[in-house]
């Protein structure tokens, strides 16, 4: 059985999960974490804005260097579960 105002509801869907794919992307990239990081490395642990610069940067760069190889092994293999296990 259908509401009669299901066109209504499917747009409170939709902008639900615009909100909610806003909040997951954010956590998902991890940007949050880095955040809160950097600022625990900077009061509580004495660390130099150049010394967080660096820290930060050889963290971007080997994500980005290591995510696209990463993600094809993942995408081409039958051993997903092994090369899993081992990460």
């Amino acid at each position: 059985m259908e509401s009669s105002n299901q066109p209504e509801e499917k747009a409170g869907a939709k902008r639900s999960l615009k909100w909610a794919s806003l909040f997951l992307g954010e956590l998902r990239d991890g940007l949050t974490m880095i955040n809160m990081q950097s600022a625990y490395l900077f009061v509580a642990k004495s660390y130099s804005e150049t010394q967080l610069g660096v820290l930060f940067f050889v963290f971007g760069m080997s994500q980005f260097l290591f995510q696209t190889p990463s993600g094809y092994l993942m995408d081409y293999t039958d051993k997903k579960v092994m090369y899993l296990g081992l990460a």
